[in-house]
């Protein structure tokens, strides 16, 4: 706990309780959820060498797969969901912006 206080993080128990939430801290369940419902709204674009490399999420098969999963995004989640698509796409992309 002193550690993660040290790095500005405020743990409680129930973020070092390893069943809840199967592994997601409660305050990141609704921007991983919203990330989820969209995960596959993907634009990549093909390499010279044959790869394909992702550019970041499709925002209008975003708007339409939260609109259809009943997520009602706000600006905070919103922020939180272009974190989430930062890191995937830097790990898709292995590890390159």
């Amino acid at each position: 706990m002193e550690d993660a206080r040290r790095y500005g993080l405020d743990l409680g128990a129930d973020d070092l309780d390893p069943q809840a939430g199967a592994g997601v801290w409660p305050k990141n369940v609704d921007a991983v959820t919203a990330f989820l419902a969209v995960q596959s709204q993907w634009r990549v674009v093909s390499m010279p060498d044959g790869s394909l490399r992702a550019t970041g999420l499709d925002y209008g098969g975003v708007k339409a797969g939260l609109k259809m999963s009943g997520i009602k995004m706000k600006p905070g989640l919103w922020a939180e969901l272009r974190v989430i698509e930062r890191a995937a796409r830097a790990e898709m992309n292995g590890g390159q912006q």
